[in-house]
């Protein structure tokens, strides 16, 4: 089923879209070391390189965020959106097991159920994440995030990638995005 841009948006994509993606990006980063590697190698297995044909055409794009230190004015295309929804889900798919863990594991913290079930260590996984994302988006961006936004917007990625790990994943996060999607 292809992802259909909504009449009401067009001619151009949202900045919204682009931060959305971005943001996604940089969890997807928050979890793996090499995500970036994940995300180009991703490019190939798809056959995205008409849309993103190397390294530094990528960075390009992510930085259509305008929230980004070096943003570049440049609206991202629907195209390239979609391009963009493919690989993050594509990653988010081969890191499935791992959000399982960490999503369960921030449910249980939530409902208090850590100390009961003796996985207390499992809490260290989260903070770990969350930190690593804070110390990303601190980095990258032009406003920082307080403690508290950083860890809410943290665990907001974390539960969506989640979602968008399983089959029909592309759909679910491109309909989010476009749900969402504001100028």
């Amino acid at each position: 089923m292809p992802l259909e841009v909504p009449t009401d948006l067009l001619p151009r994509c949202p900045r919204s879209v682009a931060m959305e993606l971005d943001n996604l990006m940089m969890a997807l980063e928050s979890l793996n070391l090499e995500a970036v590697e994940a995300l180009l190698a991703a490019v190939q297995e798809l056959g995205l390189e008409k849309w993103v044909p190397h390294r530094v055409a990528f960075w390009q794009l992510r930085n259509t965020n305008p929230l980004r230190n070096s943003y570049q004015r440049e609206a991202l295309q629907w195209e390239e959106a979609k391009a963009l929804v493919a690989i993050v889900c594509r990653v988010a798919q081969q890191l499935h097991t791992v959000l399982r863990f960490l999503v369960t594991t921030y449910q249980q913290q939530l409902e208090g159920k850590l100390e009961a079930l003796g996985m207390q260590q499992n809490q260290g996984y989260v903070d770990f994440y969350v930190d690593r994302f804070q110390e990303l988006y601190a980095h990258r961006m032009r406003s920082p995030l307080s403690r508290p936004e950083g860890q809410e917007l943290a665990l907001q990625l974390l539960v969506e990638l989640f979602f968008i790990s399983g089959s029909g994943g592309e759909q679910r996060l491109w309909h989010s995005l476009m749900d969402g999607a504001v100028e």
